[in-house]
C-alpha cells in the first residue's frame, strides 16, 4: 500500500486563481472559499490573498470599483468576510442565523 505524505503541498497562486478569487468573492464568497479549499488551497491563505487583492490599487488595476470593499471580521463569529460597506458586518451564516432567530 502506498503511503500518502503527512503534509499536502498547497497549489500555487496564479493570475488565474487571483481572477477566480476576485470574481468569486464579488459573487459569493463562501462558495468560492469552499471551491478553492476543495482544490487544495488553505482557507486562511485564500482570505489573506483576497485582502491583498481587494486593496484599492489592485481594484483599480482590474477596473473594479465597489465602494468601501474590505476584508473584515464577522461581528457574530469572528470569521473573515468580504465586506461591502459599514452595513455589512455579518457573514452569510450569521446573517442567516439572525434572520431565523431574530430575538437572539
Amino acid at each position: 500500500m502506498t503511503r500518502l505524505p503527512d503534509t499536502l503541498e498547497t497549489p500555487a497562486i496564479s493570475p488565474a486563481i487571483d481572477k477566480r478569487i476576485i470574481e468569486g468573492f464579488l459573487a459569493d464568497q463562501e462558495v468560492t472559499l469552499q471551491a478553492l479549499e476543495r482544490a487544495g488551497f488553505d482557507r486562511a491563505a485564500i482570505l489573506k490573498r483576497a485582502k491583498t487583492l481587494f486593496r484599492r490599487r489592485t481594484l483599480e488595476q482590474y477596473r473594479i470599483n465597489p465602494p468601501r470593499l474590505s476584508v473584515r471580521q464577522c461581528l457574530g463569529c469572528g470569521d473573515e468576510l468580504l465586506s461591502f460597506g459599514p452595513q455589512h458586518r455579518f457573514c452569510e451564516d450569521c446573517r442567516g442565523d439572525i434572520q431565523r432567530n431574530p430575538a437572539r
